[in-house]
Parts: structure tokens; C-alpha cells; sequence
């Protein structure tokens, strides 16, 4: 049986993958930072009938990168060598660059980057050893063009999809592959977590940049009802890993599709300035 270990499992595209994977004969370790968050999960798994191919852990990956090295050796001593790794725990706090506190973006860019950093440097000797795995990361459309409002956020992800361009030629000579996800809208849960005032800044925000927060807000308004479901993202994740030669970067969802065709055109403006308006 194949071992799977899925981060931010608690919610969204997380709990989709996990449930996805059980399903196609999966051993899952979904980790989480809280394991009382994980009844959803656990409910889900038992309507299905997988629970006994789902194991639920516990892991920070903010937690020092030791840390994160020791809870991830401990589980693969128990499970045996994981042959997928979806990193997919993020948070997102929105607002404008001016404005949005340092501890902020230390906040997004610890959980969105460091975090996965952490647990693909845990999880690489493994694969590298045995020479043969996967590692999919959970980027966004964010990852390719930043909007308004979004710069915190795509930066993280900006960072994680250069670490994986790179990684995926670093891994070449060991047969582990390297693909990056790029989900549009879909509801989760990585906007809806309580932050203190001192991340925010709202009041000052919209009282500056009042264009942009009434677009972060009709962003967080769409997320939270009318957003595609995870499970589309889960296939597609699913989908990838059954694939012998998985592209680098796969866009998910029509904005997903449409932010990769946006974000080509306008890499050739940047080039070449005379395209403009074509």
C-alpha cells in the first residue's frame, strides 16, 4: 500500500486530498496543527468506509525546523517511507503592502513557505534515497500574479514555486518528482482563522487604500459561498499522482486556467513592450 502524507488535513483541500486518497488505496497520515480540528475529517472518513486507511497526526510546521524533522522521522519509523508528500498548510491574511504589519507577512511567509520548506527537507532524504517520489505543493494562481491587496500572501507563494522549479531539477537525477498546484477560488478555510489587531490594520487600511480592501473584501464575501469545492483540487492531485511524467505547474479550476493564460501574456508584455494591447 502506497503512503501518503498530507499537511493542513484538518479543512478544504486538505481534507479533500485526504479523503480522496483513502479512497484510491492510500495509507494517509494527515497531519494537522491542532487534532481537535480533525473530527470533521474523522466523520467523513467513517461515512466512507476509509477510516482504517487514515491516520491523523499532529504537526506544526511552523515548529523549528528540528522540530518538524523529529515528528516526521517518528511517523515514517511507524509507517515506513512515504511515497507522496502534498504540502498543503497555509493561512492567508490579506491587505495592502504599505500597511500590513511585519508580523504579518513573518506569519504568511512561516506558514506558506517555511513551513513547507520544513517538511520537504524532513521528507527528501527518504525519497532521494530511494529514488522515487512525489512532493506536490499547493501554491495558488497567487503564485504566478500578484493582485491588490494579495501581496503577503503571493509572495509566500511566489517563494514557493521558485523553491520548487528549482527542487524539480535538483531531483531529477534521483527520480523524485516535483509538481506544483495552482487552484483558483475554492472554499476553504485559510481566510476564515482569528488574528489579532496588531496583523491587521484594518481600520487604517480601508481609510488609505479603500478600493483595495472593498476588493479583499468581495474576495473573502465569494470565498466563503459561492467558491468552487476542494474536492475538484483533491482529484486533480490525486489525478497527478498517478502520473509517470506530471508536468511542473498544473492550474486548477477556470480562474486557475485563466490566471496561467493572463500570467503568460503578460510575461511576453514585460518582454516585449510592443505586444501591449495585443
Amino acid at each position: 500500500m502506497k503512503i501518503a502524507l498530507i499537511t493542513g488535513s484538518s479543512s478544504g483541500i486538505g481534507m479533500a486530498t485526504a479523503l480522496e486518497m483513502a479512497q484510491r488505496g492510500y495509507h494517509v497520515i494527515a497531519t494537522m496543527r491542532h487534532l481537535e480540528r480533525g473530527t470533521s475529517l474523522v466523520a467523513k472518513a467513517q461515512q466512507l468506509g476509509v477510516m482504517d486507511r487514515l491516520q491523523l497526526a499532529q504537526l506544526d510546521v511552523t515548529a523549528p525546523y528540528e522540530h518538524v524533522a523529529e515528528i516526521i522521522r517518528d511517523l515514517l519509523s511507524k509507517s515506513g517511507p512515504v511515497d507522496v508528500l502534498v504540502n498543503n498548510a497555509g493561512i492567508g491574511i490579506l491587505g495592502p503592502v504599505e500597511t500590513l504589519p511585519e508580523k504579518a507577512w513573518r506569519k504568511v511567509m512561516d506558514t506558506n513557505f517555511f513551513g513547507a520548506l520544513a517538511v520537504m527537507q524532513a521528507i527528501l532524504p527518504y525519497m532521494r534515497e530511494r529514488r522515487q517520489g512525489m512532493i506536490v505543493n499547493v501554491s495558488s494562481v497567487s503564485g504566478r500574479a500578484a493582485s491588490a491587496g494579495f501581496g503577503a500572501y503571493a509572495a509566500a507563494k511566489f517563494a514557493l514555486e521558485a523553491a520548487s522549479e528549482a527542487l524539480r531539477s535538483e531531483m531529477l537525477p534521483y527520480h523524485v518528482d516535483m509538481v506544483l498546484i495552482e487552484p483558483g477560488n475554492y472554499r476553504t478555510a485559510i481566510t476564515e482563522h482569528e488574528y489579532p489587531a496588531d496583523l491587521h490594520n484594518a481600520d487604517v487600511a480601508r481609510a488609505l487604500y479603500p478600493e483595495v480592501m472593498e476588493g479583499v473584501e468581495e474576495f473573502l464575501n465569494y470565498h466563503r459561498t459561492i467558491a468552487d469545492d476542494p474536492v475538484e483540487v483533491a482529484r486533480v492531485i490525486a489525478n497527478i499522482t498517478e502520473n509517470a511524467q506530471p508536468p511542473l505547474r498544473v492550474p486548477v479550476g477556470r480562474v486557475g486556467e485563466v490566471s496561467a493564460q493572463e500570467w503568460i501574456r503578460r510575461r511576453l508584455r514585460e518582454s516585449w513592450p510592443s505586444m501591449e494591447g495585443e
